[in-house]
């Protein structure tokens, strides 16, 4: 199983992360829609989707980690369970 201790943040820790910045880029443009962004918000806006793209790269990885030792894991039990005693 993957180590929550994963360098660069836990999976639960970037899942939380991603959905909290999500909300709050939501938020950000429904405001916009209607007031527009003033140049500190469009900034922050910005800095935001940055950070996005860069814990859904996070997640990405872990997550393929995730699955590359899930898959490891049923190949080992499944060569064992093969293998006579």
């Amino acid at each position: 199983m993957l180590d929550q201790a994963e360098p660069g943040g836990s999976l639960i820790h970037l899942k939380e992360e991603f959905a909290k910045l999500s909300e709050e880029q939501l938020r950000a443009l429904r405001a916009a829609t209607y007031v527009g962004m003033m140049t500190q918000e469009a900034k922050t806006y910005d800095d935001r989707r940055r950070r996005i793209t860069e814990v859904a790269r996070r997640l990405s990885v872990l997550l393929r980690l995730q699955e590359n030792q899930r898959a490891g894991l049923e190949l080992s039990r499944g060569r064992s369970a093969a293998a006579p005693e």
